[in-house]
């Protein structure tokens, strides 16, 4: 008889049990309730779509043949970047034995294509003196936009609660997107980096209004 090893039974009983206590330790390390309703939203539709996954004969093949769906690279990023970090917990809490996205890629998401000279783009991000506020704001906005293809008016718009770092996700909120729906923009960890710089040195009393 095979040992099914991926639930720890004296703690979770069940996914949405090991989901809560995720949550709740998110919430503790101060992220957004966008941000918290974001992992809720993309762990549970996994689930969903693979109720008997929380066992470890399936778990690997639910989350092979759910990444293999026929989904754009910016849902793929985004569902390795949610579900990655939840896995990854769980293999800490000794809920699982082993992280099943581990070794999954991220995609390169091509977008709509645009031919822009290379010489040109680095021109153009030569300009930005980072030294400045203006100059790192401008820098960022540049890597952001090059990455998602987001709006100015979009981008411009942005809180500190529509950024995950840690995932590198963008949230656009359906009050700011042009269509009206909500938007899950998957960004490199190089624009990351230079977004949280911006975030650090951004007037104090920003921080109220959550800019």
């Amino acid at each position: 008889m095979k040992k099914l090893i991926i639930l720890a039974p004296m703690r979770f009983k069940g996914w949405r049990d090991a989901l809560d206590e995720f949550l709740l330790v998110k919430q503790a390390d101060g992220i957004s309730e966008t941000t918290l309703e974001d992992y809720r939203y993309h762990i549970n539709l996994f689930f969903k779509r693979h109720p008997q996954a929380w066992n470890e004969e399936k778990l690997k093949r639910a989350v092979l043949e759910y990444m293999a769906e026929p989904i754009k690279p910016a849902t793929y990023n985004i569902r390795r970047a949610y579900l990655g970090a939840f896995f990854k917990w769980c293999v800490k809490e000794g809920a699982i034995t082993t992280n099943p996205l581990e070794g999954f890629k991220r995609r390169k998401d091509p977008g709509r294509i645009r031919v822009l000279e290379e010489s040109l783009v680095r021109r153009l991000l030569e300009l930005p003196d980072r030294k400045r506020f203006s100059g790192l704001r401008d820098y960022a906005l540049m890597l952001l936009s090059l990455d998602t293809g987001i709006r100015p008016s979009e981008a411009l718009q942005l809180l500190i609660s529509d950024v995950d770092l840690s995932s590198c996700i963008v949230r656009v909120r359906p009050k700011v997107s042009k269509t009206r729906q909500l938007r899950l923009l998957s960004v490199t960890s190089e624009t990351a980096r230079y977004i949280k710089k911006l975030i650090e040195v951004r007037p104090p009393h920003w921080e109220s209004n959550g800019y």
